[in-house]
């Protein structure tokens, strides 16, 4: 258990340095730390911030694919589609592919140290 925590911690810190949407950043490492047993549209923020509609969005497709799928790098597209856009218009050198990339070698990652 620790072991998975420390790893979402490293996956939060590599989101962090890789201009990642906020709400991905938000709940991503939430639902890795359910274990999935819980849905993602169903997680609850400590402080009662409310999912955004786009979240939400891209929540049920993860709900769609999944926990063992999403945590073997199979992400919906609308989850690269949000992730884009961010990099679109924050980041001008980092391509969502080189992102993507970085982000399934860290879920894969985490997902062989448990």
């Amino acid at each position: 258990r620790d072991l998975l925590k420390e790893s979402i911690r490293d996956l939060d810190d590599w989101m962090s340095w890789h201009c990642t949407h906020p709400d991905l950043r938000l709940w991503i490492p939430r639902y890795l730390g359910g274990q999935g047993r819980r849905l993602f549209v169903d997680l609850v923020h400590p402080e009662g911030r409310k999912m955004s509609q786009n979240m939400r969005i891209v929540g049920n497709k993860i709900d769609r694919i999944g926990w063992r799928h999403f945590t073997e790098g199979k992400l919906p597209t609308a989850f690269r589609d949000m992730q884009r856009q961010h990099l679109l218009s924050h980041h001008k050198y980092l391509t969502i592919d080189v992102w993507m990339k970085g982000f399934i070698d860290q879920i894969l990652t985490l997902t062989h140290t448990q």
